[in-house]
């Protein structure tokens, strides 16, 4: 029995292709590369700034939320005097994280941009609304670059699992074993 009397699938693979192309083989590349640009250190850095920056500039909403079920609750019980406190209390935290996010902005700016576009996102800050827009812009690029590197970015940065643990406190005690 010849090759040609055969079933297509009991024939070789050889005799059902055309003799001038060889059999192309086919791959699927990884089209992610990670580029190791910066220490680890500096990795580590980026993620827990980009992390604090961005819990610091959400929890200020929460608490903005939590306020006014608080006021909206009160104001059917007639209990104003809470409703003030808890708002002073509430605005002061908020304020407090508000700065902080800021620090923290700018912090990462310093690791991420070269000097001048710090002066510009700075300046950029200051304008009403654009603040908004600079965090976002500065928290793409702390989230390309942590990419870039290996570790996975998640909603509120870095997974700790991916940072690397090179970084370890100089307060900590080596384990004795005991």
């Amino acid at each position: 029995m010849s090759d040609d009397d055969r079933p297509l699938f009991e024939r070789p693979l050889d005799a059902l292709l055309p003799p001038d192309k060889p059999p192309q083989r086919f791959s699927i590349k990884n089209t992610s590369r990670k580029v190791y640009d910066l220490p680890d250190t500096e990795l580590v850095a980026i993620a827990r700034l980009q992390k604090w920056m961005l819990i610091c500039f959400l929890v200020p909403f929460l608490l903005f939320l939590a306020a006014c079920l608080i006021a909206f609750g009160a104001r059917r019980d007639g209990a104003g005097s809470v409703v003030a406190v808890v708002s002073i209390l509430m605005g002061g935290l908020g304020l407090a994280l508000a700065v902080a996010s800021y620090v923290f902005r700018i912090m990462l700016l310093v690791k991420l941009f070269q000097p001048r576009t710090v002066a510009l996102f700075i300046c950029l800050d200051l304008l009403c609304g654009a603040g908004v827009i600079t965090l976002l812009i500065i928290n793409g690029r702390a989230t390309s670059t942590l990419k870039r590197n290996g570790i996975r970015v998640g909603l509120f940065g870095a997974r700790n699992s991916d940072l690397p643990k090179v970084v370890k406190r100089e307060t900590t005690m080596p384990r004795l074993g005991w």
